[in-house]
């Protein structure tokens, strides 16, 4: 199930990390990554996962305009 698959990742170590930087913002990719209960292993034709855990290259590729765009203003609004 989704649920688990998120608890089993990085993701809660990460946000308890990110939480404490008051400074740090949280993008998450996770609705992008899996989006369906249960999370699929291919989407429009394109693996996701390698060695079980890791994201492969290709769909890492097609995360990055979705990133660029919540990226974006966060760069625009922090200070040179």
């Amino acid at each position: 199930p989704r649920a688990a698959a998120i608890q089993n990742s990085g993701a809660p170590i990460q946000l308890a990390a990110a939480a404490q930087v008051p400074s740090a913002t949280v993008i998450d990719l996770t609705p992008d990554i899996c989006a369906e209960d249960p999370c699929h292993a291919v989407v429009d034709n394109t693996l996701l996962y390698r060695q079980r855990a890791h994201l492969t290259d290709t769909f890492v590729r097609k995360l990055t305009p979705r990133l660029t765009t919540l990226l974006e203003p966060l760069l625009a609004a922090k200070p040179p």
